[in-house]
């Protein structure tokens, strides 16, 4: 997979959100092809007993001067863009993680066997969605993912913006944070067990944050792809 650093932090730091009106175009062909795709999507989750969510999501539209312009899409589109890889115009904003804990460990989620990339060991990331008391929609969107996937609250923890990615196959922009726990590893597995969000990963995986380390997480089998791009070319381990 290609991954190309788009912008880093120093030229993040004062980066403003707007949203735009969308540019997307869904011929009425393409849309009953997505629509056919979503429903055969939803049948096989709900045979499985998974919930379906399709809420509103943000497409990324450009950068203007100092500007990140996005656009209102919704779950279902991005994703079946992409199962029809019509990656040209998915454009997906997602937010993502390098979470270390205080003792030096990286820590990384399982997902349990549902929706997309089950069973796949990851980082705690998401789509970018709407939040309307929001006026960092980066920031607050990955505090949102931080505190519903492992239960962690804003004083727990330093954050910082550390770069925006393209992943042009598969049509993604993301944008990863580099997250600082006041917590140990041994404090992450009990914080765990009382997250909100139980139905999104199995456990917790940690690896030193070190070139050992590091080199387990390129090797391992299970990890996702996304992952390895970015440690492989653009992570300096501690120690």
């Amino acid at each position: 997979m290609r991954i190309e650093k788009i912008l880093g932090k120093e030229e993040l730091k004062d980066i403003k959100v707007k949203i735009v009106p969308s540019t997307l175009h869904i011929d009425s062909k393409l849309q009953v092809q997505i629509d056919e795709e979503w429903q055969e999507f939803v049948k096989n989750l709900v045979e499985k007993g998974i919930k379906v969510w399709n809420g509103k999501k943000y497409r990324f539209e450009g950068i203007k001067e100092n500007v990140f312009e996005i656009s209102e899409t919704d779950y279902k589109t991005l994703m079946m863009l992409r199962n029809l890889d019509q990656l040209e115009l998915r454009n997906n904003v997602t937010v993502s993680t390098i979470i270390i804990t205080s003792d030096n460990y990286i820590l990384f989620a399982k997902r349990k066997n549902v929706g997309v990339f089950s069973g796949v060991v990851a980082w705690i990331a998401g789509g970018l969605e709407p939040i309307d008391t929001s006026d960092d929609l980066l920031f607050d969107n990955m505090k949102v993912e931080l505190n519903e996937e492992l239960g962690l609250e804003n004083s727990e923890y330093d954050i910082f913006l550390e770069g925006m990615y393209s992943y042009k196959e598969i049509g993604q922009y993301s944008f990863h944070f580099i997250v600082n726990l006041k917590l140990t590893k041994e404090d992450m597995v009990e914080r765990f067990e009382h997250a909100d969000e139980e139905d999104e990963n199995s456990e917790l995986i940690f690896f030193e944050n070190n070139k050992k380390g590091v080199d387990k997480i390129l090797n391992h089998k299970n990890m996702l792809d996304q992952v390895k791009d970015y440690f492989s070319k653009y992570y300096e381990p501690k120690h």
